[in-house]
């Protein structure tokens, strides 16, 4: 198991403030956008998250509910990565911004990268919030949505997703020893 812990105050990771960063809970909103897993049988949310590249560029990728989890008491968001391009991404610059959507309003949420585990071919993180910025004209949105089927359940993997983000609340505090530091 490979893992991460953020940078030290005043260091990248600190919300580009000297001292303590500044902690930003995980709305509400957002969280009961993000409870339980996707059910097979139904329609869910597909959830963007976006990293860039090393070229400057916005990679996307989409995640369903099973690959997000929020931490105990709203403190932090939670996500379980397979990409390569997208793994890549968040060992090198430690960034990236969740969308999600609920009636008429986006919820547009920036996380830096606190901390990650490793687990097989998966990247178990545990981000900060760094801003959550609710969007809306008053006009109902529709978000991505897909069909839950047993056939991406297993393509996927999502049972060892599930072990992978558990592996997060598993592992002791020294685990998360800082081993090189994540992004700019």
């Amino acid at each position: 198991m490979n893992s991460r812990a953020p940078a030290a105050p005043g260091q990248p990771g600190t919300a580009g403030r000297t001292g303590a960063p500044q902690a930003v809970r995980v709305p509400d909103a957002v969280a009961a956008l993000l409870v339980g897993g996707a059910d097979v049988g139904t329609r869910d949310q597909a959830f963007p998250f976006i990293t860039v590249d090393d070229d400057g560029f916005p990679h996307a990728a989409l995640l369903s509910r099973t690959e997000l989890e929020v931490g105990p008491g709203n403190a932090d968001l939670r996500a379980a990565v397979r990409s390569r391009h997208t793994r890549a991404n968040l060992e090198a610059r430690g960034r990236a911004v969740l969308i999600a959507v609920a009636g008429d309003t986006a919820h547009y949420v920036k996380l830096r990268l606190a901390r990650l585990v490793a687990v097989g071919d998966l990247l178990a993180c545990v981000f900060e919030l760094v801003e959550h910025k609710p969007d809306s004209l008053g006009v109902t949105l529709e978000p991505i949505r897909y069909a839950v089927t047993a056939e991406i359940a297993r393509a996927e993997r999502w049972d060892a997703t599930v072990e992978a983000l558990g592996a997060l609340d598993d592992a002791a505090p020294e685990d998360f020893a800082l081993d090189e530091e994540v992004g700019p």
